[in-house]
C-alpha cells in the first residue's frame, strides 16, 4: 500500500534467536511496570519522521483516540505509566479491508519483526535502561476505508504485549485502548480501556 519504511538495526541470526527466546520466557506481572497501559494515538497522516512530527504527549489526556475522517492516518502505539524500561513488544490490529500499513519504529537500538498486515508485531530494545514515563514505539501509516478500530495486540513472535523493566522482567499492560477512525469512536485512554479488570490470559484471548 505504502512504500515508506525505515530499516531496523541488524544483528546476527544467533543473537536474534536468543533474544526472542528470552522474551518468550520472561515472567509476566513480575516487573516494576505492572500498572502501565498501552493506547493508540491517532492523527492525520503527515510527512514525519522519528525526529520530527511525533505527538507531544504529557498525560493520557493528550492521546487522541478518535478520528472522524476517512483519509490516511498515522497511528502511534503509546506505552505510558512506565518506570524504567529496556524493551517493548507489541502487535497492531485493524480491519483487513483497509489493506496493509507502513510502520516506522522509533528510538530503539534493536528491532525484531515488522508490522505490515493486521496482527503483525515487533519487539524493540534499548542497550541501556531508560527511565521514562512514556514511550512512543513508532507510527503506522494506514488508509481507513470504513469505520473501524486500530488496537494494540500481542506480538505474534512471542504471543506477548508489554514492556521489560531495568532487570529484564516483563509486565503485560493493565489496560489497552483502541483508536477509532472513519467515524468509529475509540477508547478513552484516561478511562478503563477495553481490558479493564481482565487477566493477562483474557487480554491475549481478545486477539485469537
Amino acid at each position: 500500500m505504502h512504500d515508506h519504511k525505515d530499516g531496523g538495526i541488524m544483528r546476527s541470526p544467533g543473537f536474534i534467536i536468543f533474544f526472542i527466546a528470552v522474551l518468550s520466557s520472561l515472567p509476566v506481572r513480575a516487573g516494576s511496570n505492572a500498572d502501565h497501559k498501552v493506547a493508540i494515538h491517532i492523527a492525520p497522516h503527515d510527512a514525519r519522521n522519528c525526529n520530527s512530527g511525533l505527538p507531544d504527549i504529557r498525560s493520557c489526556r493528550d492521546i487522541d483516540y478518535t478520528h472522524d475522517g476517512c483519509m490516511d492516518v498515522d497511528a502511534f502505539p503509546v506505552f505510558y505509566d512506565l518506570s524504567g524500561v529496556t524493551a517493548v513488544q507489541i502487535g497492531l490490529s485493524w480491519p483487513e479491508s483497509w489493506g496493509s500499513c507502513a510502520f516506522t519504529p522509533c528510538g530503539f537500538d534493536l528491532v525484531i519483526g515488522e508490522i505490515v498486515n493486521p496482527q503483525d508485531g515487533f519487539a524493540g530494545t534499548w542497550d541501556e535502561c531508560r527511565d521514562m514515563w512514556l514511550a512512543i514505539a513508532g507510527y503506522a501509516w494506514l488508509g481507513p476505508t470504513s469505520g473501524g478500530l486500530i488496537c494494540p495486540a500481542p506480538n505474534p513472535i512471542t504471543g506477548l504485549i508489554g514492556v521489560a523493566d531495568c532487570t529484564y522482567l516483563e509486565d503485560p499492560p493493565s489496560a489497552v485502548f483502541c483508536a477509532g477512525a472513519c467515524g468509529q469512536r475509540g477508547d478513552d485512554p484516561c478511562g478503563g480501556g477495553v481490558s479493564e479488570n481482565k487477566t493477562w490470559g483474557n487480554i491475549k484471548a481478545m486477539f485469537r
